[in-house]
């Protein structure tokens, strides 16, 4: 085929007008589709440092409050959130980490409770 015109049609003309068609047709013959990454929503969007200085308990306390209305994961990109007071996902989250972050409480936070399902 080589780019040659089909009933005036050349091969790239086709495949720009398939799009998705063509992607589902590969993937129904052997191929792979990538699917796309569920919206994540992290303490960095709300203004978070990460730094380990700042105080960062406004922002991950909207970020958690954004996740559990948006039904979005929770993302704990990496950096050292210092938190000051309490923060609490009020309904449904998924969580994740996909760097190495750490949450320093401060002196005055005792205890940290989570419940799984």
């Amino acid at each position: 085929m080589n780019g040659d015109p089909i009933d005036g049609v050349t091969r790239r003309e086709v495949l720009k007008r398939a799009g998705g068609v063509v992607l589902l047709t590969s993937a129904a013959a052997g191929g792979s589709v990538q699917t796309p990454e569920p919206p994540t929503i992290s303490p960095y969007d709300f203004g978070a440092s990460g730094d380990g200085r700042a105080d960062d308990t406004q922002a991950l306390r909207a970020a958690l409050r954004a996740a559990v209305a948006t039904g979005n994961t929770l993302d704990l990109r990496s950096g050292i959130y210092r938190v000051t007071g309490s923060c609490v996902a009020e309904g449904d989250l998924h969580l994740i980490n996909t760097g190495r972050a750490v949450i320093h409480a401060a002196p005055a936070i005792t205890r940290i409770s989570a419940s799984w399902s």
